[in-house]
């Protein structure tokens, strides 16, 4: 019998890195680990690699979250499971409710 991995590699299916697999978990959570109240100004996009890509929709919350980013950092690591982000990197979005 095949492992698991062989018959994927055969089809050309990937198994997801497990790096990954804890980005994408800590992005999915950010509401549950920032609150609505923040999420609202400054919410997760996504990641590239291992920086988190934030999206800030005031000028004030870009300043603010600079300032935290480290905390930032440590707490969706922490969520994560693992040092799933090295960096933070800021883009201007819409507010939800607008």
């Amino acid at each position: 019998m095949k492992k698991l991995s062989e018959l994927l590699r055969e089809t050309g299916v990937q198994a997801a890195e497990p790096e990954r697999l804890c980005r994408e978990r800590a992005v999915s959570s950010w509401t549950d680990a920032f609150g609505e109240d923040v999420s609202d100004l400054v919410r997760s996009v996504g990641f590239q690699g291992s920086t988190l890509l934030v999206g800030v929709a005031h000028p004030a919350a870009a300043m603010e979250l600079r300032m935290r980013s480290e905390s930032i950092l440590r707490r969706m690591n922490r969520l994560a499971g693992c040092i799933a982000f090295t960096s933070v990197r800021m883009t201007g979005v819409r507010r939800q409710n607008d």
